[in-house]
């Protein structure tokens, strides 16, 4: 869970948006083993490449990072058709008070604190159930 955006958006290698032209990265979709028919297929789309980032810097932090999607929240005039309308995000993140926090203009660090309470319970009920030493000492 520590680093599932990282992981989810490393994955896709970048966070994109096609109305969204401010950060300095644009792409085109292309048809790819894992997605035949990209959404955006053909379009110029613009966001984050988070493939250059490393993986060291994402232990560094230790923590869920969400400041690309808040940057791209606050830099998107389209806010209806920021979130899919499916769910999606709330199924990604687990919790609608994320996409809440996003939408009132939540920093990424107040958004990590919001749930800190709740992983705490969750890594002691967890602690029942280890195999091994804990790597979180």
């Amino acid at each position: 869970m520590l680093v599932l955006v990282e992981e989810l958006l490393r994955h896709f290698n970048y966070t994109v948006l096609t109305f969204i032209d401010e950060t300095g990265f644009s792409f085109t979709p292309k048809p790819t083993f894992g997605a035949k028919n990209p959404k955006h297929n053909g379009e110029i789309c613009f966001g984050y490449n988070l493939s250059l980032i490393e993986d060291s810097n994402l232990e560094v932090q230790r923590r869920l990072n969400f400041d690309w999607v808040v940057k791209m929240w606050g830099l998107t005039n389209n806010k209806s058709d920021f979130f899919r309308k499916d769910g999606f995000f709330r199924l990604l993140t687990g919790d609608p008070k994320i996409r809440l926090l996003i939408e009132n203009n939540k920093t990424s660090i107040e958004i990590w604190k919001s749930f800190q309470q709740e992983v705490k319970q969750f890594k002691q009920v967890r602690k029942k159930y280890l195999l091994y030493k804990d790597f979180e000492k």
